[in-house]
């Protein structure tokens, strides 16, 4: 009688209301991981239509302000719905099904424009998704948006654009840092569940370290770059921008292949090399990467040391690793030549006005000069072949010092700046640029501390084609410092979830048997947006579930108080058998005495 009841009140009510946004849900969208997604979906917690109109309701209301977002997809609901469909019918592309995921708008998406962040490029749309995006779709991911970035990739101070500054998610006015920051900022302030970027030097791990999220640096190379607007072939590589360790470890295993579960580490001693002279640093130094740590930063690392020593991690302090050798050789082997070829080359695969490099460089409508790249078009082999030595000869340099010292993985501070306000002439100080993206070691960030509400990360810097161990060593420093979704960011929340609905979610997963209850709750999930009484309805179903839960009781209760009752006739008999004892006994004896 009570599900008829429930379902008459939700049927009334859908018609009687009005058809609002999607701005009242029984999940909190701000705390979501992608992997809670995930297990939401699954168990029809949330819909994807549902997951996607709520990422849609924060982007209307927010991303005028912040600028991460240049595009959105105009087919994401339809798309969501089929998405839907298809997990009803138990035919769900893969593990990603449903999910809402960012790209950076310089990775293709058929359908959309790639701009690279200028509006000289606004009409080009691509003939094909790139490889990467190929292989999220095949998972089932939909592309909500794409990102705004520095134009071109060519800054990782900001991320500063003909579509406009994104500002740091934890405060407006301050930098998201580049070129991949809209990618970040989308991620923390919640348009969708996580992103893809692209990291030529820092370009991934320092927004994703603003953002206070996890951002990968893969191997170079092993990720393929085809549907790309490149900037440096050499270094560029596609990254993964996410709010956990385990989300960009299952979004690794499907743009590489490899997989989705993290794996153990063997039972060995780590071993972790810390760069003092970048670590600590000092004012003697002719190299700004070397210059002194600011304070807090330094502090913040000190703490997750100790962590790590507490975990029987071996810590090597290693003297002099970034010196004017291997800052030469970085220096040397900066290829931004190749993008004037490498454009050339991909925007063949395009529709749109331009139609070249040189087209673009005359072009109007963005607020970058590339009248210097133009110059390099038909770049020399020779000049290719001693870029690609000096990269060879940086990368022998530090295979040799993981070597010498058996290191397993190195760690440092993502940024030892303190995050500045947009326009900002402060240099930025970093080794992410230097380190992981010459030698072509996948390197990954994970959040380290706050500081006056912003966030910052650590580097861990593992060895060739080590993502797997990469992760793990990731998910041990994320487990110490629990930073996951624990600030709030310059966007609130739209609505709250009440503290009894998030309980019915809680009671709704722990259900395995009553298979009739479960389809009067998700009826109560596919209504609740249009519910006006929710409250009433919830107060049903939690009673409806306590009966039937307390009948199993009440048979128990049953059978002790069964047992309670025949106990009590045992004990009522030996209490009187006491009783007589102790009044009969007193008169055998008195009559004793009287007779003596």
């Amino acid at each position: 009688m009570k599900r008829i009841v429930f379902i008459m009140v939700a049927i009334v009510t859908l018609f009687l209301t009005e058809v609002k946004a999607y701005n009242k849900s029984v999940i909190d969208i701000t705390k979501l991981t992608m992997s809670d997604s995930i297990e939401y979906l699954d168990k029809r917690v949330i819909t994807s239509e549902e997951l996607v109109n709520l990422y849609l309701d924060r982007i209307n209301s927010y991303n005028d302000d912040f600028k991460a977002l240049i595009t959105i997809n105009p087919n994401i609901v339809e798309e969501a719905k089929y998405s839907d469909q298809l997990r009803n019918e138990g035919n769900s592309r893969g593990i990603l099904e449903g999910i809402p995921i960012i790209v950076k708008d310089n990775i293709d998406v058929k359908g959309m424009p790639t701009t690279a962040g200028s509006k000289a490029l606004a009409d080009n749309y691509p003939n094909d998704d790139a490889e990467v995006v190929r292989r999220l779709k095949a998972e089932g991911a939909l592309i909500i948006a794409k990102a705004n970035m520095s134009e071109f990739a060519f800054s990782a101070k900001d991320s500063y654009s003909s579509y406009g500054y994104v500002s740091n998610a934890f405060k407006l006015g301050y930098t998201s840092y580049g070129s991949s920051g809209g990618s970040a900022v989308g991620v923390a302030l919640n348009f969708a569940s996580a992103a893809l970027g692209t990291d030529t030097n820092s370009s991934v791990r320092l927004p994703a370290s603003g953002a206070g999220l996890v951002g990968l640096r893969p191997t170079t190379g092993k990720i393929p770059n085809d549907g790309i607007i490149n900037y440096d072939i050499n270094r560029d590589t596609v990254g993964i921008i996410s709010k956990s360790v385990l989300d960009n470890r299952i979004l690794w295993g499907v743009i590489s292949g490899e997989k989705y579960e993290l794996i153990d580490q063997d039972n060995q001693v780590l071993r972790i090399g810390v760069p003092r002279s970048f670590y600590e640093g000092t004012e003697k130094t002719n190299l700004k990467q070397n210059k002194v740590t600011n304070s807090f930063i330094k502090e913040m690392l000190d703490v997750e040391i100790s962590k790590l020593v507490d975990e029987q991690i071996e810590l090597v302090y290693l003297d002099d690793v970034y010196n004017n050798y291997f800052a030469r050789l970085n220096n040397i082997s900066i290829s931004g030549y190749t993008m004037c070829k490498a454009f050339n080359s991909y925007i063949n695969g395009t529709t749109g006005t331009i139609r070249s490099f040189g087209q673009l460089t005359k072009s109007k409508g963005k607020v970058s000069n590339l009248n210097g790249y133009n110059k390099s078009c038909n770049y020399s082999d020779r000049n290719y072949n001693k870029t690609l030595g000096n990269l060879a000869l940086a990368k022998q340099y530090i295979e040799n010092i993981y070597n010498q010292y058996n290191l397993d993985f190195m760690i440092y501070p993502t940024t030892k700046n303190e995050i500045y306000a947009k326009g900002n002439n402060s240099e930025l100080i970093n080794i992410s640029g230097t380190m992981a993206s010459v030698v072509g070691y996948p390197s990954i960030t994970v959040p380290l501390g706050y500081y006056a509400d912003m966030p910052y990360g650590i580097e861990i810097m593992g060895r060739d084609n080590k993502e797997s161990q990469l992760y793990n060593m990731a998910s041990i420093i994320e487990k110490h410092n629990s930073l996951i979704n624990s600030h709030e960011t310059a966007a609130p929340k739209l609505y709250e979830v009440p503290e009894e609905i998030g309980n019915l979610v809680n009671m709704y997963i722990d259900n395995k048997s009553d298979d009739n209850w479960t389809d009067s709750v998700q009826e109560y999930f596919r209504n609740y947006n249009n519910i006006e009484d929710e409250k009433k309805i919830y107060l049903d179903l939690v009673r409806e579930k306590e009966l039937e839960s307390n009948s199993e009781e009440k048979i128990i209760k049953k059978i002790n108080n069964e047992s309670l009752v025949s106990d009590l006739y045992v004990y009522f008999f030996i209490i009187l058998g006491s009783m007589g004892i102790f009044l009969y006994v007193p008169k055998i004896t008195m009559r004793k005495i009287k007779k003596i």
